[in-house]
Parts: C-alpha cells; sequence; structure tokens
C-alpha cells in the first residue's frame, strides 16, 4: 500500500492539550468541553472547544484577562464553573505586597476578584506572609462568589487579617507620617488628620479593649482649647481630613505603620479640660496625640512618631495645654530634653 504522507498529516488531528499550559475537562448539558489557558506576560488566553469523539472543536473566540500565572484550579460555586486565579504582586503603596485570587466563569462572561493587601512579615517557612486587609471587606454587598474567595483568604495561613479598626487606625496614622516627613527634624509646620470614630487608637483613648491604661507618658492639661482654634486646625488640615476618610474606604497597605495585630495600647493617661480632652496613646509601635472635641465627639490626630523601646531613645514625657490654642509636648532623648509647641489652629510648630 502507498502511504501519502501529507494525505496521513491532513487525517492526524491535533490535541489541543499538547499547546496548552493548563486545561481541565468538564461536562455542561451532557455535552464535554475542554477548557484551556496559555498565559502571557500579565495576560491570559482562554480557550474553549466542544470534545467529540475524535477531535476537539474550537467554541467561540479565545478570551483574556488580566492574571499571573502563579497557581491555577478550576472550581465550582453556586452551580457554575470558574478558574480560579491566585497571583502575588506589589501592592501599589510603597512597601506593600497584593494577594489577589480572580475568578472567572468558564464563558468569560462573569469574573469576580478579592485582594488581601499589606505590609510583607518574616516568611517563617512560606513562601510569603502578609498583615493586611481585605479590600472586599469594605464592599457594602457581596455575593456567593465573592463570599467563597473571600473564604479563602481568610483560610490561607499566610494572611495575618488585621481588624478593621486597627487598619483605620494603621492608614491615618500612614498619611500623617507621609505628608509630615520632617516633623521630627525640621518642620515648621504639622497637618492635622481625623480620625475615624471607630478606629482601634480612638478605642484605646476611650479605654477600651486594646486600650490598657499605664503610668508611661503623662499627660496634663491647663486651659481650654477654643472652638474656633480646633475648628481651625480641622480646616487646617485641608483636604488631609478628606483625603484620609477616602484612604480608609479603599484597600490598601498599612505602609510604615508597624506592630503586630494583637499589639496594644499603652502608656496612656487621658486628662479633661473644658469641653476638650487630650491623650497620648502608644498602639502598634507608634505614639500618638490624639485631642477628643466633646461637644462634636470628634477626634483629630494632632502628633505621631515611633514609640521608644529602650532608655537611650526619644520618649513622650509630658503633653498638656500652653494656652487655649496651643499645646506642648515634652520629651526626653537620653540626657537632653525637647519641647514642642503646636497651635491648634494654624499648625505650627516651635521647638525648643
Amino acid at each position: 500500500m502507498l502511504c501519502l504522507p501529507g494525505l496521513a498529516q491532513r487525517r492526524k488531528q491535533v490535541d489541543p492539550r499538547d499547546t496548552l499550559q493548563y486545561y481541565c475537562d468538564y461536562t455542561q448539558a451532557g455535552k464535554k468541553f475542554l477548557l484551556g489557558l496559555n498565559f502571557s506576560g500579565e495576560e491570559a488566553r482562554v480557550y474553549t472547544y466542544r470534545v467529540l469523539r475524535r477531535s476537539c472543536a474550537p467554541v467561540g473566540e479565545p478570551f483574556k484577562v488580566e492574571a499571573l500565572r502563579d497557581s491555577v484550579s478550576f472550581v465550582n460555586v453556586a452551580g457554575t464553573d470558574y478558574i480560579l486565579f491566585s497571583y502575588l504582586r506589589d501592592g501599589e503603596d510603597p512597601g506593600t505586597l497584593d494577594w489577589t485570587l480572580k475568578a472567572v466563569s468558564f464563558s468569560g462572561d462573569r469574573f469576580e476578584h478579592v485582594n488581601f493587601v499589606g505590609k510583607p512579615l518574616p516568611p517563617e517557612g512560606e513562601r510569603f506572609r502578609i498583615e493586611g486587609f481585605s479590600g472586599s471587606a469594605m464592599r457594602a454587598n457581596t455575593d456567593e462568589l465573592t463570599d467563597y474567595l473571600d473564604s479563602l483568604l481568610l483560610a490561607d495561613k499566610r494572611l495575618v487579617v488585621l481588624p478593621e479598626s486597627v487598619y483605620k487606625t494603621d492608614k491615618v496614622v500612614e498619611w500623617w507620617l507621609q505628608n509630615n516627613p520632617s516633623a521630627l527634624s525640621s518642620a515648621k509646620k504639622v497637618l492635622f488628620a481625623s480620625l475615624p470614630a471607630d478606629c482601634s487608637a480612638v478605642v484605646a483613648f476611650e479605654g477600651g479593649a486594646g486600650g490598657a491604661v499605664g503610668a508611661g507618658a503623662a499627660v496634663a492639661a491647663s486651659g481650654a482649647v477654643s472652638a474656633g482654634g480646633v475648628g481651625g486646625s480641622a480646616s487646617g488640615a485641608g483636604g488631609g481630613a478628606d483625603a484620609v476618610g477616602g484612604a480608609v474606604g479603599a484597600a490598601g497597605g498599612t505602609g510604615a505603620v508597624g506592630g503586630g495585630a494583637g499589639a496594644v495600647a499603652k502608656n496612656k493617661v487621658k486628662s479633661k479640660s473644658g469641653r476638650y480632652q487630650l491623650a497620648s496613646v502608644d498602639l502598634r509601635g507608634y505614639t500618638l496625640v490624639i485631642l477628643k472635641n466633646l461637644k462634636q465627639n470628634s477626634y483629630t490626630l494632632v502628633w505621631a512618631e515611633p514609640t521608644g523601646v529602650k532608655k537611650s531613645d526619644r520618649r513622650l514625657m509630658n503633653l498638656y495645654f500652653a494656652d487655649d490654642n496651643t499645646i506642648a509636648m515634652v520629651f526626653y532623648h537620653g540626657n537632653s530634653m525637647l519641647k514642642y509647641r503646636i497651635s491648634l489652629g494654624s499648625g505650627q510648630l516651635w521647638r525648643s
């Protein structure tokens, strides 16, 4: 028998599985299908084939999704089949990591994702560990697919979930540090930031859970802060307060704010003067100076700096009202004493 190579080659069917980096077989409405993926950079191309007796026929055109090839699986949620991607990349904020789970339906007409963003922790034998917050926790409405993806985040031991109240404090402290970069050295003015009433710093200020009162930093008060002064300081922060509000509502990293999820507030003594309260709180590696407006029941972050851990480190030792519109902070740094005064109306900073 004469064998014609050309004819034999045309008769030979190419199995698409040989050209796909990932694939799975599934059955839908009694028919067999093949789903496959190929990756290029940060993009995945998804192919669907109808599995016939001796061949596979393409179904529609392949579609693209943004995804990195980190790990791929295939899941069924509420009767719908999905491709599940998970990948790690740098977060939008410097020094943060973003772990993302993305589910795309086999048909390509439905997709959802959740991400966990925060600061890297020592890996402890894992490829990575992140302390942070899931962006989906901020959503008002979720569905079965989002809930399923969230359950995967919660079950992942590499992800250390911060309580929402701690996350909110971290974002405000991060904003304050970013907008007052030279506060400890040469700044002549500081911007204040509004603190959400449900953040951990406010809870600690009020003596709630995690706000252990200690005998460390002494806080005294004399005189009363004028309503105009506090009003001026709030607007003096300008877009800062609004910017913080926006940042708290969005998914993001904890940035430079340190400490473990279990870090508690300590060395806090609170004083009341007129309609206002002033206190320092040591929380998650930072000393925070907080002013409360009793009439408006609002809270302002006036100052933030790393908490000293050694006797030779700089420490806040006293805090009081110098006059109706000025607070004074006294620091000990080794054998030296430093005194700062801050105008609550303008944010002006004097050093002596």
